[in-house]
């Protein structure tokens, strides 16, 4: 397999044109000409043992190609995207240059990756503290706030006074 990486850092992208054998995509037909011919058997043959030469004459080569490149384009992909450490961090733009039955497979894929960031020297970032006054008023304004909030319900047997949560069940 054959991999050529132009790397466009201006838009965190990376394309690979990617060139696979056809030794190598012949499994794929052979596998999409399985799937098809049992989908629906052709005469003559068992369901999923027709030949791939015959499912591209019944189905139509492309519609073979189609079915066979759906699954042989992504691994094709991600081997020469770890191959080449190429860190992919969405699904790649893929637009196949070459196909065929017996002919080599030729795809480019356009990639998202990160962008390469160059942090600046902190030392150099001047940062004033600024003073902060806090009342005692608005500590205890805040600590009855908490209060309120994390406070939990009691059941008690006396008479409700102000400030109770008082649940009432009644019918008309």
């Amino acid at each position: 397999m054959q991999v050529s990486v132009q790397k466009q850092p201006e838009k965190s992208q990376v394309e690979l044109t990617i060139v696979v054998p056809a030794e190598r995509v012949k499994p794929f037909l052979e596998r999409a000409a399985e799937e098809l011919s049992k989908e629906k058997p052709l005469k003559g043959f068992r369901p999923g043992k027709a030949p791939a030469k015959v499912v591209a004459e019944s189905f139509g080569t492309e519609h073979l190609l189609q079915h066979a490149l759906e699954k042989a384009v992504p691994q094709f992909f991600v081997e020469a995207a770890l191959e080449h450490e190429v860190d992919a961090i969405a699904r790649p733009n893929v637009a196949i240059t070459k196909a065929g039955l017996a002919e080599d497979l030729e795809f480019t894929a356009t990639v998202d990756t990160l962008p390469d960031v160059t942090l600046g020297d902190p030392k150099k970032i001047d940062v004033k503290p600024r003073e902060v006054e806090v009342t005692d008023k608005q500590i205890e304004e805040e600590l009855n706030y908490l209060a309120k909030s994390r406070s939990n319900f009691i059941d008690v047997a006396r008479a409700a006074k102000e400030g109770d949560v008082v649940t009432v069940d009644f019918e008309i």
